[in-house]
């Protein structure tokens, strides 16, 4: 019902939303939910501080939003921005109660609460976008959600507020929890300058193809790194360090295998998700969608491999990561001369330089051998390449969309025959586990 110009101006914002979400919590969840024996001072301290730091991104986004509107030209920026702005203070609210179910492992709960949330403000989203509000229907649509879910995490955990604040409490999580901000923030910045590059270089159409492109191949990967940071962290940080790094190889080594089948579907029906997902009028995107599938890809490994020294306290190899593979951003200045593609070619560098220097880091480390896993690695996947570059080159319909589900059955039908045959042990382990969930059910 919107149109590509409403998300080319949330894709404009996108830098300045990323960077403040991630200075709020500061890493001090992750720090709480990793100490042991953690006191009710700790959880309030850091809801002191949630609370100040989002109440001064505030001011400073609401103060900045007429800057950001004349960089691009575009009036509207600053009203958009000054709303999306108190998202800010109300996840602030929501913050604390949610580390603490996070910490008690409260998972299911929480992913009913944001799957009801979730729902609820889409049915709000979908009566604002038919009352014509354009742009606006997704700022309301966060605005609402984040309320939803501060309010339900405040009422099932009965959670109180207290005005508390302990400076050796926040010294120590706040210790734990800069490097990863630090490095979040980094990251943050590094993938969302390409949207904000696409947004000065093309169109406000072409910027809104690219914004949707990013925003949906990225519920692949944010996804993914739900699961990480939402269970499996709070999970591996009860493990010793030995049993941290065995589990998230071996989780990480089945992930390859789903990972790889599971983009190389989303590539051949790209054109089917776009018409259903998004209508006639998006279909400019697919080919951008397409190849940013590819980073996204690569992104989901790196995440991993981040996430073992965050569950290890190796944080500063968080930050070098994130450092390194910046510089590799340098290229935009000669690739966004090229145009959009350019720009993404630039990405795709930035995100595969970003994947092996976390598995150098981890290399040094001694958590893994470099090479043993690029083997390991290359094998796992030749299969899945080879079988995508099969099908992909057949046009057996002359209709796109069930020429993309003739191909996905050949691809799943091609994978699932050479993992048979090369007897490998991710696919097997995968195969036990799901026969024996559906003996259970």
């Amino acid at each position: 019902m919107l149109t590509p110009e409403d998300y080319g101006l949330m894709g404009m914002m996108a830098i300045f939303i990323a960077v403040a979400e991630t200075i709020m919590d500061a890493g001090m969840g992750g720090a709480l939910i990793k100490k042991q024996g953690a006191s009710s001072i700790d959880f309030n301290t850091l809801a002191c501080y949630n609370l100040a730091i989002s109440l001064f991104l505030y001011f400073v986004i609401f103060a900045i939003a007429p800057l950001v509107s004349s960089y691009y030209s575009e009036p509207r920026l600053t009203v958009l921005l000054r709303l999306y702005g108190l998202v800010f203070i109300i996840e602030a609210v929501g913050l604390v109660p949610r580390v603490r179910m996070l910490k008690e492992l409260r998972i299911k709960a929480l992913a009913i609460i944001n799957l009801a949330c979730g729902a609820l403000s889409l049915v709000f989203a979908v009566i604002f976008a038919l009352l014509g509000f354009g742009v606006y229907t997704l700022i309301f649509q966060l605005i609402i959600s984040s309320s939803l879910f501060a309010i339900s995490v405040v009422l099932v955990t009965r959670y109180r507020f207290r005005f508390q604040f302990s400076l050796a409490s926040f010294k120590e999580l706040f210790g734990f929890g800069f490097d990863t901000t630090l490095a979040n923030v980094i990251r943050n910045v590094s993938e969302n300058i390409i949207v904000n590059v696409v947004a000065k270089i093309s169109p406000l159409t072409i910027t809104g193809y690219f914004n949707q492109s990013y925003k949906l191949q990225n519920v692949v990967t944010s996804t993914q790194n739900s699961i990480i940071d939402n269970a499996l962290f709070p999970i591996l940080t009860k493990e010793d360090d030995r049993e941290i790094v065995q589990h998230s190889i071996k989780i990480n080594n089945i992930a390859i295998l789903i990972m790889s089948v599971s983009i190389a579907l989303l590539v051949l029906n790209a054109h089917l998700e776009v018409r259903v997902l998004l209508g006639e009028k998006w279909l400019g995107m697919v080919n951008y969608l397409k190849i940013l599938f590819l980073a996204g890809w690569l992104q989901s490994f790196t995440a991993f491999n981040r996430n073992i020294f965050k569950s290890l306290a190796q944080t500063k190899e968080m930050i070098f990561i994130e450092l390194i593979s910046l510089i590799t951003l340098l290229s935009l200045f000669i690739t966004s001369r090229i145009g959009v593609y350019g720009t993404i070619s630039s990405f795709l560098f930035y995100v595969f330089i970003r994947w092996q220097t976390s598995l150098v880091f981890l290399s040094r480390k001694g958590h893994i051998r470099y090479a043993d896993y690029m083997k390991s690695f290359i094998i796992k996947t030749w299969g899945a390449a080879l079988s995508f570059i099969m099908v992909s080159f057949l046009h057996l319909i002359d209709n796109e969309i069930l020429n993309g589900l003739l191909q996905s059955i050949m691809f799943l039908l091609l994978v699932v025959l050479w993992c048979e045959l090369q007897k490998q042990e991710d696919y097997l382990e995968l195969k036990r586990i799901l026969l024996s969930r559906l003996r259970i059910k």
